[in-house]
């Protein structure tokens, strides 16, 4: 048995007892459709008709759409959910739309249409005119470094795959193919390749040149200065999204200056254009000479910094406005939480994320009843006590105590946040230290982390057959040392069943194996003692009394059938309270009238270890875990307090006694 497993299986359990049945049953939708389906009825029922043709017409003229006779007859609400239709998908326009379509206010569409839309469009522009000024920058990277500018797959990497691609494409020995290597070094960061492409790459091409000049004879000194004037001419065309024709770039370096000068869109470009061109005599072919090779790069990184810059303040007075009109209802905790957290990130990716998705989701989750955390526990530093932690769901926040010595682990660390999350437990990766994670019940996917080393373990995986409706369970089910992650399928049409899969190996262990009924709790340990955790099933029923159901994952054998224990409307979880290395039952009967009551089964010896233990609140959740590090697992209570703070309590069934009290955890509620 290893502590992990028991905790788990518990663990998966309570969470699965915490949730809503409706979430149980079916997994979330999407917030898009359902942001769409909840206004629907609202805009059938009260549409407006505030947009006259002309309105139409402009707002559509947005995205190029000629509208027809039957668009105009549309009413508002219909008018722009068939904007959104029509929008691509992912686009401001898109978000915007279908924000206005959903919205409560019996104004928004028309707002929307006359407005709104602008706005959302030049926001998709300014997208555009960013990726196709990154794309000019690698081009003109390419021609300053002398490969093939043309390579439109290579154009379309992002800057660190393009830089990688260039230091593999770049002469064995070139001062360019090592300022490449240097730029994408372990370590590195945009910061680092932006200098590459914006400065880095010529600086390291002119030392090329210079190299080959010191070794080249007079005439092959000519042709080497005139190669790099072409290119740095052809190079600077591609950066600032002018046409490139041989006839400008064969021009003379006054002509071709004065053409950039005439054509440029920078304020900074023409500016730095005419200076060269103002020159005195004496100074006019160095001039023309530093603006075509630096100065006019030079140049329009200072306007894209002014443009970023004006961006930048845009998004965040548009951020800023919804956050404080949340912060000012008070109803919004989500909103301003993920306004705040665009706004101190200060990118225009963050901010951008928000306005397109992130207000969306956060609404979302303001939406749903509560804030409260859903605890778990394990042992994440692998020094044999249990560690007692809280997930919020609605922010993806973790926030684990190392209950032995009073230090927080982890305090309010996001990890996920979908809203369809759920919480679990192992050590995933056999180091000895149990690791988190969540399953993604809307789309059935698996993301697990390390706290020990802080590394992603596998995020996205999903279960081959599954959808999302799954519950998950883990535990060590191959006896390697190491959790898997397992789904049960309730399925009272074709049967109920179960999959497993090792993490550690990359590989099914169980795939749709028929087992159990549909509507029974799964929960994993190791009940038979044998060092690998089995499946166990909690069948309630209050009429002849519950059930459970062991299987042996390892072995495929049937350990217990039809094992009376707990009562039928017990959560229960699993662990080893009497530390004889083998799984038992544990039950919290909730009760709030007569006192909420405990109780313990020995599966190995077929007798309650505890019976009738009246402890904690009504509402306590539990979660067992050897929190006193005995080498005995503990029942444990988790109260939720938004006042004072959450806490633990543990009681130790095999020397009999409260083992912790009080515990804050470190979060909210």
């Amino acid at each position: 048995m290893r502590l992990a497993a028991t905790l788990t299986a518990g663990l998966t359990v309570t969470t699965m007892m915490l949730v809503p049945a409706a979430a149980v049953a079916a997994p979330q939708a999407p917030v898009v459709a359902a942001a769409a389906a909840a206004a629907a009825a609202a805009a059938a029922a009260d549409p407006t008709f505030l947009a006259d043709d002309v309105e139409k017409i402009k707002a559509a003229g947005a995205l190029a759409i000629n509208p027809d006779s039957e668009m105009l007859l549309l009413n508002d609400q219909q008018f722009v959910f068939e904007i959104w239709r029509r929008a691509r998908e992912g686009s401001f326009v898109s978000a915007e739309a279908l924000r206005a379509y959903a919205a409560e206010e019996s104004d928004a569409a028309y707002n929307f249409i006359v407005s709104g839309i602008f706005a959302a469009a030049n926001d998709d522009n300014q997208v555009e005119i960013a990726t196709k000024q990154a794309q000019a920058l690698r081009r003109s990277v390419l021609v300053t470094v002398g490969l093939d500018a043309s390579d439109t797959a290579l154009i379309e990497k992002d800057d660190y795959r393009f830089i990688v691609a260039v230091w593999e494409k770049a002469e064995e020995g070139s001062s360019v193919k090592a300022a490449a290597r240097a730029a994408w070094a372990e370590g590195s960061t945009q910061t680092e390749w932006t200098r590459f492409l914006t400065t880095g790459a010529a600086e390291a091409a002119k030392e090329d040149l210079d190299r080959k000049l010191k070794e080249a004879d007079e005439v092959e000194a000519a042709r080497l200065r005139a190669e790099a004037l072409a290119a740095a001419k052809r190079s600077l065309l591609q950066l600032l999204l002018l046409p490139v024709t041989q006839e400008l770039i064969d021009a003379p370096n006054r002509q071709y200056v004065l053409h950039i000068k005439d054509n440029a869109k920078g304020t900074e470009v023409k500016l730095a254009a005419q200076a060269a061109l103002n020159a005195s005599d004496a100074t006019l072919a160095q001039a023309l000479h530093d603006f075509i090779f630096t100065g006019g790069a030079a140049a329009n990184t200072a306007d894209e910094k002014a443009a970023a810059a004006k961006e930048l303040a845009d998004y965040r007075t548009r951020v800023t406005a919804i956050r404080d009109a949340a912060r000012a209802q008070g109803l919004s905790p989500n909103l301003v939480a993920a306004a705040d957290k665009a706004l101190t990130a200060n990118t225009t990716l963050a901010l951008q994320q928000f306005l397109l998705k992130g207000q969306d989701v956060a609404r979302d989750l303001d939406k749903k009843a509560g804030l409260t955390d859903v605890p778990f526990a394990g042992d994440f530093n692998g020094d044999g006590h249990t560690e007692i932690g809280a997930y919020r769901t609605s922010l993806g926040q973790w926030t684990i105590k190392n209950v032995r010595d009073g230090k927080q682990l982890l305090t309010k660390h996001v990890y996920g946040g979908n809203g369809s999350d759920v919480p679990v437990v192992g050590d995933f990766d056999g180091d000895g230290s149990d690791d988190f994670g969540l399953y993604r019940k809307s789309n059935g996917t698996w993301h697990l982390k390390s706290l020990k080393t802080g590394q992603q373990i596998i995020g996205g995986f999903a279960i081959s057959g599954s959808d999302g409706g799954d519950l998950p369970v883990v535990g060590d089910f191959n006896g390697d040392g190491s959790d898997d992650i397992g789904l049960y399928t309730q399925n009272c049409s074709t049967g109920s069943t179960f999959s497993a899969y090792s993490v550690k190996q990359r590989a099914n262990i169980k795939l749709n194996f028929k087992w159990g009924g549909c509507s029974d709790i799964p929960v994993a340990g190791d009940f038979n003692g044998d060092g690998s955790d089995d499946l166990g099933l909690y069948r309630r029923d209050c009429g002849v009394g519950s059930t459970w159901y062991g299987y042996s994952v390892r072995t495929n054998a049937t350990l217990f059938s039809g094992l009376r224990a707990g009562g039928c409307t017990d959560t229960p979880v699993v662990g080893d309270f009497n530390g004889d290395n083998s799984d038992d039952f544990g039950f919290h009967q909730q009760d709030c009238t007569n006192g909420s009551v405990w109780r313990a089964y020995n599966v190995k010896g077929r007798a309650y270890l505890l019976n009738g233990l009246k402890w904690g609140g009504c509402k306590d959740i539990p979660v067992a875990g050897d929190y006193n590090g005995s080498g005995a697992d503990d029942l444990g209570r988790y109260t939720h307090n938004c006042a004072t703070g959450s806490t633990l309590a543990s009681y130790e069934v095999k020397l009999g006694g409260v083992s912790r009290n009080g515990v804050l955890i470190g979060n909210n509620c």
